[in-house]
């Protein structure tokens, strides 16, 4: 019953966005059990929120909070977006890619996705990009692809031409990659 009311709540915010400039500036994150994130939504009822289950993990669950206002989650995981691709639904198969990028890596994996902005390149079946920037640690940053479906990702992931595997995470040759699907509407 809960769940029904996220995903009315964010086909009119979907609604909103589409007509509008509307652009989000800050995406705030936490993770934890699925009561617990549904009890936040429900006693948050003016935020715009998404709530995912991870694909890897059936008991593990993300809650966005992307209302552009300041963060009422404790986990401290506030990102200021500075670039959005075709940021039109959240409805998809998301994969969130951490990297650790310095200066000089900053510029090569915005020259990438750069690129992106031209929607002729853009991997086959990539729907939407936003790329966040943890101000509290100078060289985190968070990438959330919304493809239309995991095979899509998939296939992009393993493609030997892909510009950003190149990009690590914490001092690791490999980005932090996870999975993650919408919460769909039990009825």
């Amino acid at each position: 019953m809960i769940k029904f009311g996220v995903i009315l709540r964010l086909k009119e915010f979907d609604r909103r966005l589409e007509g509008s400039n509307t652009m989000l500036k800050n995406l705030n994150l936490t993770f934890g059990p699925e009561k617990q994130l549904q009890e936040i939504i429900e006693n948050n009822k003016d935020r715009q929120m998404v709530l995912l289950e991870s694909v890897t993990d059936s008991e593990k669950f993300a809650l966005l909070d992307i209302s552009n206002e300041e963060s009422i989650f404790h986990s401290q995981l506030d990102y200021r977006i500075y670039h959005t691709i075709n940021l039109k639904e959240w409805n998809g198969f998301f994969e969130f890619r951490y990297v650790t990028l310095d200066t000089e890596q900053q510029k090569i994996f915005n020259a990438h996705l750069g690129k992106w902005d031209d929607p002729f390149n853009r991997p086959v079946g990539l729907k939407s990009t936003l790329v966040g920037h943890d101000e509290r640690k100078d060289y985190e940053f968070l990438m959330i692809n919304i493809w239309e479906d995991q095979e899509d990702y998939v296939e992009w992931e393993n493609e030997s031409d892909n510009e950003f595997r190149e990009f690590g995470h914490g001092g690791n040759a490999k980005a932090l990659v996870a999975q993650y699907k919408l919460v769909k509407n039990k009825e």
